[in-house]
């Protein structure tokens, strides 16, 4: 006799939301990969300290997140931005600054940014941004790991 047993596909496993974490300042780069680093289907899969490594990251990973910030060695995080999304298109770009004025978040913005972000008073958005990119990219769950 034939088993005619029924065997359900594997459920996807959900693929991992990466991204890329750009700032001069070591303490924010490892503030943000720790806080990132909690995120269920989140993986921090490049850092960088200067314009032009920030872009080589980028490229060398693809990811679908790149945190950035405007005031680095180099070139500045604006001119980062605009070779990311020549390179890339479909990278979302969080902009994250101490220089929050009205000017540079209209260049940024026009540059392709998603978002853009004070550091000293919204901080904590980048998580949460980060957190809906993965649940929405189907990444289920989008929860954070003790």
């Amino acid at each position: 006799m034939v088993s005619l047993a029924f065997h359900a596909p594997p459920s996807p496993v959900p693929l991992p939301l990466h991204v890329v974490v750009a700032d001069d300042s070591a303490l924010v780069r490892r503030h943000l990969v720790e806080q990132l680093g909690r995120l269920d289907h989140v993986e921090v899969v490049g850092e960088a300290a200067d314009t032009p490594s920030a872009v080589r990251a980028a490229e060398a990973h693809h990811p679908e997140v790149v945190v950035l910030d405007i005031q680095m060695p180099g070139e500045n995080g604006i001119v980062a931005l605009q070779r990311i999304k020549r390179l890339l298109p479909a990278t979302r770009v969080i902009m994250l600054t101490n220089h929050a004025d009205p000017f540079y978040r209209r260049k940024c913005l026009s540059a392709g940014a998603s978002h853009f972000f004070d550091k000293s008073t919204e901080f904590h958005e980048v998580v949460e941004v980060v957190r809906r990119l993965a649940r929405a990219s189907g990444a289920a769950g989008g929860g954070v790991r003790a």
